[in-house]
């Protein structure tokens, strides 16, 4: 009998901004007044760099369990739209981007922020042990997304 898991991606955002612009319209940084907030080493959500820093925000590693199949990669965002990329190693070292059952990498994923969205790439394809997101390409300062990976035994 299948049973069904998730996990959600934690990450390190220390020294990554995101209130450090002084707009009071955006949720996240009333009260900022202009002074930075930014993320500690052990987040459930992560930062979106904005597309005009060139920057990524990688996820701690994750370690898929041996028996996980049919995965589903899932983004709540606020703010602003960003991009998640998905990347998979044999060794926690050397990365790649996955690739779901169609052959075609599971990149440049785009999360929206539309009320009650829940961006989610399905991943019918093997997967190789260590796994990790990087958001990026963020619409505006201020983006933050929480991250998570669902999965079946068998």
């Amino acid at each position: 009998m299948a049973s069904a898991f998730h996990h959600i991606f934690k990450f390190d955002n220390t020294g990554l901004d995101y209130c450090s612009i002084a707009d009071k319209t955006i949720p996240q940084c009333a009260g900022a007044g202009g002074t930075t907030l930014a993320g500690g080493p052990d987040d459930d959500f992560a930062i979106c760099p904005t597309i005009n820093s060139g920057n990524k925000n990688y996820s701690k590693v994750f370690v898929m369990p041996s028996q996980a199949k049919d995965f589903a990669f899932c983004a709540i965002c606020s703010v602003c739209d960003c991009k998640m990329s998905i990347e998979m190693s044999p060794d926690g070292i050397n990365w790649c981007p996955c690739v779901d059952g169609a052959q075609d990498a599971c990149t440049d994923i785009s999360c929206s922020v539309a009320a009650g969205t829940c961006n989610c790439k399905v991943v019918s394809a093997p997967m190789m042990q260590y796994i990790r997101i990087a958001l990026h390409d963020g619409a505006a300062e201020g983006g933050k997304c929480t991250l998570t990976v669902h999965w079946t035994t068998f």
